[in-house]
């Protein structure tokens, strides 16, 4: 039997002791180390008042994501908050600084002579998207013809799918394939053009859209999840900043006046009409296209008919809105919303959003 070793047994037990302090006091500082570097790098401030933040292991440069970015410029003539609920922040004017590259050969490194130019809408939380956070809606700056391979469209329910919905999101469409695209719930209520006419506001058109409202298609649903679509009637009405006709200059008369449709004295009059149509049409950017007399047609369903969408055509300038089916000779234009964990590339630099220089975004943090 081996005699028992009274110091050896204590040696081994402090030796045990020791061990586990020296453990516990490495966690300790490791611990505190790490807490101090989040800290500092989350708030520490270096050259060109960049901030900077420790990302994945990188230094990155406006680790924001880019809806937040844009929600902290200020309101100006070509950034407004609607007067929804929501108060969305959207680009307003005849041309704003709301350019961005997007559909590029490389989205790692977005130049502008590898990506197609878009514009931004403005940012819209979980009650468009269907998913909580803010996201950067944008749009295609060019209108698309539908061609003649398309047939008339005999239902305006979009979640069919129709045909247009199935070219834009099909598996190797560059839109829907790309790693910045947000696969949303859009909400595809339709809008009554009778009640447009008897006296609808703007606020009323984008209400009815994100409510429970049907068209007449049979199986219509109000809503329909997927990455690409097209624009609302009310994103192009809300994209005018006003004029200044009779005393009279703020948006909202342009919004209004835009979807007044019956010729008589009650508004403005009938002898001003076309020229504060005109007029209205150019201070909404997204609207350009409609004053060449293109007929572009929207993602908003009429709820008195089956096969008709809300669209827009300066035809004699008797009325901008007007109801259509989708069919060839019609135009759109393709519009999604941008994945929260988006980031901007050149943020820091002067006059950007321009057309010259437009947001480069990417799904990666900047680094040095």
């Amino acid at each position: 039997m081996k005699k028992f070793n009274r110091s050896r047994a204590l040696r081994k037990l402090n030796h045990k002791q020791n061990n586990r302090i020296i453990k516990q006091f490495s966690i300790v500082v490791s611990f505190t180390i790490l807490v101090g570097a989040i800290i500092f790098f989350s708030f520490a401030k270096f050259e060109n008042n960049q901030s900077y933040s420790l990302i994945n292991g990188n230094i990155g440069v406006f680790d924001d994501y880019f809806s937040y970015y844009l929600k902290d410029l200020p309101e100006s003539n070509t950034i407004s908050y609607d007067a929804t609920d929501e108060s969305n922040m959207r680009f307003i004017g005849k041309n704003p600084d709301n350019y961005i590259l997007f559909g590029c050969d490389d989205e790692d490194n977005p130049t502008i002579d590898t990506c197609e130019l878009w514009r931004i809408i403005g940012v819209f939380d979980e009650v468009t998207t269907g998913i909580q956070g803010e996201f950067v809606k944008i749009v295609k700056d060019e209108v698309i013809k539908i061609g003649n391979e398309y047939v008339t469209e005999t239902s305006n329910n979009w979640s069919e799918p129709l045909a247009l919905n199935q070219t834009l999101n099909h598996k190797d469409s560059k839109y829907a394939s790309s790693k910045l695209v947000l696969d949303a719930t859009w909400s595809t209520g339709a809008v009554s053009y009778q009640k447009i006419q008897d006296g609808y506001i703007v606020r009323d058109v984008y209400d009815d859209e994100r409510s429970g409202t049907k068209s007449k298609s049979p199986n219509y649903k109000y809503d329909w999840k997927g990455k690409v679509a097209i624009p609302y009637m009310s994103d192009y009405l809300y994209s005018t900043s006003g004029i200044s006709i009779n005393d009279q200059s703020s948006p909202d008369e342009c919004r209004k006046y835009m979807l007044y449709t019956d010729f008589d004295n009650t508004y403005w009059g009938n002898s001003g009409y076309l020229e504060i149509t005109g007029k209205c049409l150019e201070s909404g950017w997204l609207l350009t296209p409609v004053i060449g007399q293109i007929p572009i047609i929207t993602l908003t369903a009429d709820a008195d008919s089956t096969s008709n969408f809300l669209s827009f055509f300066n035809e004699n300038a008797n009325s901008t809105i007007t109801y259509d089916p989708m069919s060839p000779n019609k135009y759109y234009q393709p519009s999604v919303y941008l994945k929260e964990r988006t980031y901007c590339q050149n943020c820091n630099e002067e006059n950007v959003g321009t057309k010259t220089n437009p947001y480069k975004v990417t799904a990666k943090v900047k680094t040095n």
